[in-house]
């Protein structure tokens, strides 16, 4: 039996053992998070750690006079005036180019990848900003990267053409709701297309890859590579790969869009392109030239399935006029000898 004189030391004992009344309550985190965890980040707390910066090869590529566009394109392009009307083989990066060139905001553009880019996709641009811009850069002379989920913030603040007409909500929401419908119909059926038929060995691989090694080893893996990453993002909207749903699908939102054209130069009836004209016409360019890439690189194969995509839009003729109407207003076709469906 414990001594009088031991009891009490326990008692003391526990009692300094206990915290103290005024001190902070644990937060919620700290009781469910297991102690080695909470120490280790005691000694190493997590950090926000700032964006990447550009490749030093980046910035001597960029021009201090102008704005420049950063896209996928087999162009080697310099700072004349005609560079930025040689389109992209990427549709999203079309997207964008088309959509400078519309709201009247002069750039130039250069050839890239996803590793390149700070945001690790394209486009992005790296606007030439005057010496008292807050984002200026005394160092290099160009202010920040602007990657392509801030690009059309940007070009609203930049751009001098006037404001598009017929700018009211409901206009706005309607617009939103067609470009999903190219997100989520065209873009699988695109990637399909492009990536998963024999199109891939004729048009992807010359066009993404062989410009950037000549190793053959190298070349298959990433070929390899470029099939799986496709087949990945096509099976999120069509699960088992079934291919009358995925053309239905695109062929639904053509149908669906020429609709939205109507007997109109532009979409919706303005009398200035917008950002639907763009991003439409990102598909409707290439699906309309038998041969892509400034030196031809690509050329679409004639196999059935790998063709199917190109006959949905052939049988769209106001989409295929909107496209010509695009092309001749904004870009120099003619320089990349491009052959029409």
């Amino acid at each position: 039996m414990p001594s009088p004189s031991a009891a009490t030391n326990t008692a003391t004992s526990s009692t300094q053992s206990r915290p103290q009344t005024n001190q902070a309550a644990p937060s919620s985190t700290s009781s469910w998070t297991p102690k080695p965890i909470r120490i280790l980040f005691s000694h190493f707390p997590l950090q926000t750690l700032p964006a990447n910066q550009l490749p030093s090869r980046t910035l001597s590529l960029t021009s201090r006079k102008k704005h420049t566009l950063f896209i996928f394109t087999t162009a080697c392009a310099d700072d004349s005036s005609n560079a930025a009307q040689i389109p992209s083989f990427n549709p999203t990066c079309l997207k964008w180019q088309t959509y400078l060139l519309m709201r009247g905001i002069r750039f130039g553009i250069r050839p890239s990848n996803n590793h390149a880019s700070p945001s690790g996709s394209l486009p992005f641009l790296t606007p030439s900003e005057s010496p008292n811009s807050k984002e200026h850069n005394k160092s290099t002379g160009i202010g920040k990267p602007i990657p392509a989920g801030s690009l059309q913030s940007w070009i609203n603040q930049n751009s001098d053409s006037t404001k598009l007409q017929g700018e009211d909500e409901a206009l706005i929401l309607r617009e939103s709701a067609f470009l999903s419908l190219l997100e989520h119909r065209v873009r699988p059926a695109w990637l399909h297309a492009f990536y998963l038929t024999a199109n891939l060995y004729s048009l992807a691989a010359p066009l993404y890859i062989h410009s950037t090694t000549t190793s053959g080893l190298l070349r298959t893996w990433q070929t390899a590579q470029l099939r799986t990453a496709a087949l990945a993002e096509v099976e999120k909207t069509v699960p088992k790969l079934d291919l009358e749903v995925l053309y239905h699908g695109a062929e639904s939102a053509f149908e669906a869009l020429e609709t939205a054209l109507g007997e109109g130069d532009w979409f919706f009836g303005r009398e200035q392109p917008g950002m639907l004209d763009a991003a439409v016409f990102g598909y409707t360019c290439l699906l309309s030239n038998q041969r892509l890439g400034v030196e031809m690189d690509g050329k679409w194969s004639e196999e059935e399935t790998s063709q199917r995509l190109r006959g949905v839009i052939h049988r769209f003729k106001r989409l295929r006029d909107h496209q010509a109407r695009v092309s001749d207003r904004y870009f120099s076709m003619s320089k990349t000898g491009s052959q029409k469906v």
